[in-house]
């Protein structure tokens, strides 16, 4: 009865969302693409072409796409040095998989530099350590330390 209750109310606060915020203009989003559409038959027709070829041959198409939106973009990602793997620290990858999450770390910053890389893999060395300390009390606290039952 306790988990109807619980789901009711989360059924509820969804309900509540405002609907305007996934809400837009489709007409006003085909608009900002139109100008494309000479620029891309421009490059249909020309599959060789690049930057200066469309800049000294179609300066018109060029001239009809506005650049000034694409300052509202977000900044690209930081590069891989300051990304831990998979935006997860080390320590978590090995306190969570042990072993697994160890080697894991050493191959997915395969791209990362050999420091940053070296860095990461010690952190999952010692979240595995500290995976067998908790692990380690855990059972010492399950079982009262009871010498005789490891024998």
């Amino acid at each position: 009865m306790f988990l109807f209750a619980i789901l009711g109310t989360v059924q509820r606060s969804f309900a509540t969302v405002n609907s305007d915020l996934f809400a837009f203009d489709e007409v006003e989003i085909e608009s900002k693409f139109i100008p494309l559409q000479d620029l891309e038959n421009v490059l249909i027709e020309n599959p060789e072409a690049d930057v200066n070829f469309v800049t000294l041959n179609h300066a018109e198409a060029l001239a009809k796409v506005s650049f000034a939106d694409a300052t509202a973009l977000p900044s690209l990602p930081a590069p891989m040095d300051d990304r831990p793997a998979l935006g997860i620290p080390g320590w978590i990858w090995g306190f969570c998989l042990g072993g697994i999450g160890i080697i894991a770390v050493y191959l997915i910053l395969d791209d990362a530099s050999p420091e940053y890389r070296k860095k990461q893999t010690i952190q999952a060395v010692i979240g595995c350590g500290g995976l067998v300390v908790v692990y380690a009390a855990s059972v010492f606290l399950f079982w009262g330390g009871s010498f005789w039952y490891w024998i």
